[in-house]
C-alpha cells in the first residue's frame, strides 16, 4: 500500500510498504479522504520528525473517512464497506473514564493516529474497532474527514461548555476548528461574534451564519463585542489561536461566570496572570485537548440531520501523490480546510 512519511522536517516521502494484518479487536479501514491539520503542520515543521517507538518513521495524518476493509476476531459492531470516520485517540477502553466515553482522558494509556502510533494518510489504516464511528449515507466522506478533528473539537467546546440557544458565543480564530465551532452553536440556536484577522475568513465566517464578523485590526474587539452586544461580554468563548495575546483576549471579551473553551494550540506560553483573571470573573476555563469518543455519534447526527454546511469549508482537494502541495496550502493559511484524496470507490481485499 502506499503510505506517507514525513522523514525529516519540511520533507514528505510516498512509500510502498505492506499491508497491515488485522488482529482481534481490530478494523482495517480503506481510506477514501484524510484532511490536513494544524498539528500536521507543527509537527511537518518541528525541529525533529516524530517516531514511532522503535525509532523508525512514522505514516503521518490523523483525519481519515473511508470504509471498513477487514475485522479481526471479536468485532461484530463492523460490516465489510461499511461508511465510517475514525476517532483518533486509541485508548484502553475500560477504565473509570473510558467507559464514561472520555477516551481521551484514559488512565491506563493513550496514543493514537500519529501519535505514538502509524496515522492515516496511506490507502490503509489499522485501528481498535471501537474507534470506527459509523455514517449515515447522505454524509459525504469530504465532510466526514472534516468532522474526525475540526468538527471534533468543536462539538468538545460546544458540549464541554454547555451552548445553548440563550448564549451569545464569541470565537477567536476562524480557521477551520473556529468555523466549525460556529455552524454547531449556530445549529444549537445560539448568537454567534466572530473574530480574525484575515478578512477571507471573516467572509467564510459571515457566509456559514455568523451574527458578527469583527476584524481584529480594526480598533478595540472588547469595545466590540460589548457594542454589538448590550454592553456585555459574551457568555461562552471559543479561544481557538493559542496565542498569550488571544488567551487574554478571551477572558478580556467574557462576562462574570463565562465558560471558555481554550482549544489553541499554539507555541507561546500562556500568561503567567491569566489564572488571576479567571478567578475575578468566576469564569470556566475548560482545556479542549481532543475529541472524546462519546461526542462523535452525536455529532454526526446532528451535522447529518440539519445539513450543516461543512461542505463550504472545503478550500481544496489534492492526491495522494501531491501531499506536498496539500500541505503548503493549509500552511499558507487559506480558508477552510484542505482534503487528501486517496481512493472514490470501496476494493474488497
Amino acid at each position: 500500500m502506499r503510505a506517507l512519511f514525513c522523514p525529516q522536517p519540511g520533507s514528505l516521502e510516498i512509500r510502498d510498504i505492506a499491508t497491515p494484518s488485522v488482529g482481534a479487536g481490530q478494523a482495517l479501514i480503506q481510506v477514501a479522504r484524510a484532511s490536513v491539520c494544524g498539528t500536521d503542520i507543527h509537527k511537518y515543521r518541528a525541529e525533529q520528525s516524530e517516531k514511532l517507538a522503535d525509532g523508525s518513521d512514522m505514516i503521518v495524518g490523523h483525519e481519515p473517512a473511508g470504509w471498513v476493509a477487514a475485522v479481526g476476531e471479536g468485532v461484530t459492531h463492523l460490516k465489510l464497506g461499511q461508511r465510517v470516520l475514525i476517532a483518533g485517540v486509541f485508548s484502553c477502553g475500560d477504565c473509570h473514564f473510558c467507559r464514561q466515553g472520555y477516551n481521551t482522558c484514559c488512565e491506563v494509556s493513550r496514543c493514537g493516529l500519529h501519535w505514538d502510533h502509524h496515522g492515516c494518510n496511506s490507502d490503509y489504516t489499522l485501528i481498535p474497532a471501537q474507534n470506527a464511528i459509523a455514517l449515515p449515507d447522505d454524509l459525504s466522506f469530504d465532510v466526514a474527514a472534516l468532522l474526525t478533528c475540526a468538527g471534533g473539537t468543536a462539538i468538545t467546546i460546544n458540549q464541554e461548555c454547555a451552548v445553548t440557544a440563550d448564549d451569545v458565543v464569541g470565537i477567536i480564530g476562524l480557521g477551520p476548528v473556529g468555523l466549525s465551532t460556529l455552524l454547531l452553536a449556530k445549529a444549537y440556536g445560539a448568537k454567534v461574534i466572530g473574530i480574525d484577522l484575515n478578512e477571507e475568513r471573516l467572509a467564510l465566517a459571515d457566509d456559514l451564519g455568523c451574527d458578527v464578523c469583527i476584524n481584529g485590526n480594526d480598533g478595540d474587539v472588547v469595545s466590540s463585542v460589548h457594542q454589538v452586544n448590550n454592553g456585555r461580554g459574551c457568555d461562552v468563548v471559543a479561544e481557538c489561536v493559542g496565542l498569550a495575546a488571544t488567551q487574554k483576549q478571551a477572558v478580556a471579551i467574557s462576562r462574570m461566570r463565562t465558560r471558555i473553551g481554550f482549544a489553541g494550540l499554539g507555541t507561546q506560553n500562556y500568561d503567567d496572570n491569566i489564572a488571576l483573571s479567571l478567578i475575578d470573573k468566576s469564569i470556566h476555563g475548560i482545556g479542549i485537548a481532543a475529541t472524546p469518543i462519546k461526542y462523535f455519534r452525536p455529532m454526526v447526527e446532528l451535522v447529518a440531520s440539519k445539513q450543516l454546511a461543512f461542505d463550504k469549508m472545503i478550500h481544496s482537494h489534492y492526491p495522494l501523490e501531491q501531499a506536498s502541495d496539500a500541505f503548503a496550502a493549509m500552511e499558507s493559511g487559506c480558508r477552510g480546510k484542505v482534503l487528501i484524496d486517496i481512493a472514490d470507490e470501496y476494493t474488497p481485499l
